[in-house]
């Protein structure tokens, strides 16, 4: 449904690193939160999310 990216700093270092959460669990939709750091700790890009839920298909 939504989906944005707010890139904040060009990365330092060697490696890079992202946490996500949930932000809510809804019935039908599902709203996530994720921070990109690089390796000195710099807040490197931020992304919030909403999406649908898809119930599973049977087989």
């Amino acid at each position: 449904m939504d989906n944005n990216i707010h890139y904040l700093s060009g990365a330092k270092g060697d490696v890079l690193y992202a946490r996500s959460r949930c932000l809510k669990n809804g019935h039908t939709t599902i709203i996530l939160e994720a921070e990109v750091t690089d390796d000195t700790g710099r807040l490197v890009a931020v992304m919030t999310g909403t999406a649908f839920k898809l119930k599973p298909a049977f087989t």
